[in-house]
């Protein structure tokens, strides 16, 4: 949870696009599961399938998500087609 802190989701989104806001529901802690941020990113750029966090020397892999974007090849990264 204290990742939850918009300041800190914003460093964290900022590594892989422009950081635009926290969605209501991720600022009122009403979802503890995910939170939902809205970034702008170059999507004609292969996207990141998960964000490399470390805390207090642990580091792991957060998966991301995406959501509102045309379905893409993660290969040839065209439009139509997922694989």
């Amino acid at each position: 949870m204290e990742f939850w802190d918009p300041e800190i989701l914003e460093g964290i989104i900022n590594s892989i696009g422009t950081f635009v806001k926290v969605a209501d529901m991720t600022r009122k802690v009403q979802y503890t599961s995910y939170a939902q941020i809205y970034v702008y990113m170059n999507i004609a750029k292969p996207l990141p399938d998960y964000i490399e966090l470390e805390y207090h020397d642990e580091v792991w892999l957060q998966l991301i998500d995406y959501e509102n974007i045309l379905f893409r090849c993660r290969r040839c990264h065209e439009y139509n087609h997922i694989f």
